[in-house]
């Protein structure tokens, strides 16, 4: 799991949860479904080239080739629908800014929630202790939804009584982003009873359910 910080070196691998995340894999996904449906047309062409038909056996693995390149297609629409709703560039240079003073919380970024009925476009999330936070200014979120989506998904794997807000303004993310700074620990170093560790897990079942 990555902190704002970590994200600094221009030359770092963008993964799930760094900021540019969206952009980045929009663009891995373009590339690979490219490559899927070049290797089906290359197989394909060899196979006619040296039988003179379609009718042989490298046809045949050329259709079953399509069938990755068709999924990487409907990826590839997701994250083109996605991408629009990533992480402001000034949102991320905040947030970083203050993460580099203190330290905490944890943050992730470019998270884009799907449920049955909804998308959630969530710029950043932090978490420490028993509280979850978020913030959005996309007109698309839907605070109530995004907000009962994500405890429910919480509930269903066993982190319990969370806290979880998530924000349409940012100097009010911000301002509980530094009351979660300045929680005490006690002797063994937890937060309202609960590890770092648990912050992180929290945070990486958000990714897991983020696109």
């Amino acid at each position: 799991m990555n902190t704002a910080t970590e994200n600094k070196e221009s030359d770092k691998k963008i993964i799930k949860g760094d900021f540019g995340y969206l952009k980045a894999q929009k663009k891995k996904e373009i590339i690979k479904t490219v490559l899927f449906f070049l290797a089906s047309f290359v197989i394909f062409g060899i196979g006619y080239l040296i039988s003179g038909s379609e009718k042989n056996i490298l046809t045949v693995a050329a259709v079953l080739g399509l069938l990755p390149a068709s999924k990487s297609v409907v990826i590839l629409i997701m994250f083109i629908k996605a991408t629009p709703h990533a992480c402001p560039q000034e949102t991320y240079e905040r947030t970083d800014e203050f993460i580099a003073k203190t330290g905490l919380p944890f943050t992730v970024y470019d998270l884009y929630m799907t449920s049955e009925k909804n998308d959630f476009p969530i710029y950043c999330m932090s978490c420490r202790g028993k509280y979850l936070i978020g913030f959005s200014s996309d007109p698309k979120l839907q605070q109530k939804e995004a907000t009962e989506h994500i405890r429910g998904m919480l509930d269903q794997n066993g982190f319990h009584k969370m806290s979880i807000h998530i924000f349409t303004k940012y100097d009010a993310y911000l301002e509980r982003m530094k009351a979660l700074a300045n929680f005490e620990t006690d002797a063994e170093g937890k937060c309202d009873g609960v590890s770092e560790e648990h912050d992180l897990e929290v945070l990486k079942l958000m990714l897991n359910i983020s696109l």
